[in-house]
């Protein structure tokens, strides 16, 4: 049913748009508003791609579901924090 669903979603533009509503942006803008905070506080760089960034750990969790057909646990979520978003928010050394 998903494989369907997914596959309906290119096809249709408003079914699209629900999608996204309900399922998409709440976490990416959720994750906006959280790296933001970090930037105004000093602790993530101003220059980081924002959008870009708040979108990796909502993708995983929509591959791991749709592909893997499990929920990201605890420990998933732990490994792609440390491992994938904090590195992408630390400042870039010039070489």
């Amino acid at each position: 049913m998903t494989a369907s669903l997914l596959g309906e979603l290119r096809n249709d533009p408003e079914l699209f748009q629900a999608a996204n509503t309900a399922i998409g942006r709440p976490p990416v803008r959720a994750l906006v508003e959280v790296i933001h905070r970090w930037i105004q506080r000093g602790e993530v760089p101003d220059d980081v791609r924002v959008e870009l960034i708040a979108g990796i750990i909502p993708t995983a969790a929509f591959g791991s579901v749709t592909l893997r057909q499990r929920a990201l646990d605890a420990a998933a979520v732990t490994e792609l924090v440390d491992h994938v978003l904090l590195p992408a928010l630390r400042p870039r050394s010039v070489a």
